[in-house]
């Protein structure tokens, strides 16, 4: 489960407060030319506070350098997991396009897919639920094909402790797929 965002007026709050008041603009700017267009640039630097406010404590106001860096990386890892994200759906979709005047048998395969497509996105949207370095890992392993090595000199975890997370996280989606079935 996520975290609540900093409550307004705390300790906290104050730091969010003065860290998007400083930086704001200049993260959409570079949201703005890496995406093209002002809706998704102003969503990418929302989120981008919002995980903000989850990491407050690892930002030292002090180091104005170092805070813009580390906000400036959650951003691109956003925008390059939005583009991503775009292409695999722009390949699913050139496949099922890809399919002309089908027969049965070719039929059954686009339902077979379009079902896997929503199961998948059922799959990633229980995902993102979960604790934020599971969720990454888990996405970044199996979405974006990133291999354990560099996954772990991303975080900074043993590939051991990186084997562990992915298998928790395929037992808990499991669990939850054996749920849903169960369901009427």
């Amino acid at each position: 489960m996520r975290k609540p965002l900093v409550k307004p007026g705390s300790a906290d709050g104050k730091k969010w407060e003065r860290l998007y008041i400083k930086y704001w603009k200049m993260l959409y700017a570079v949201a703005l030319r890496s995406l093209m267009n002002g809706n998704d640039a102003a969503d990418a630097v929302q989120t981008t506070f919002e995980k903000v406010s989850q990491n407050l404590d690892k930002i030292n106001e002090e180091d104005e350098r170092r805070t813009f860096n580390y906000l400036l990386s959650i951003l691109k890892n956003l925008i390059t997991d939005k583009y991503r994200m775009e292409k695999k759906e722009q390949q699913a979709l050139t496949k099922l396009q890809s399919v002309k005047s089908p027969s049965d048998e070719a039929t059954e395969d686009v339902e077979k897919r379009v079902f896997e497509k929503l199961r998948l996105e059922e799959i990633i949207k229980f995902v993102r639920q979960m604790d934020e370095i599971q969720a990454t890992v888990f996405l970044l392993h199996y979405l974006n094909d990133i291999p354990i090595q560099e996954l772990s000199e991303m975080t900074g975890k043993t590939n051991e402790q990186l084997y562990e997370i992915l298998r928790s996280v395929r037992n808990k989606i499991k669990k939850h797929i054996r749920e849903e079935e169960k369901k009427p």
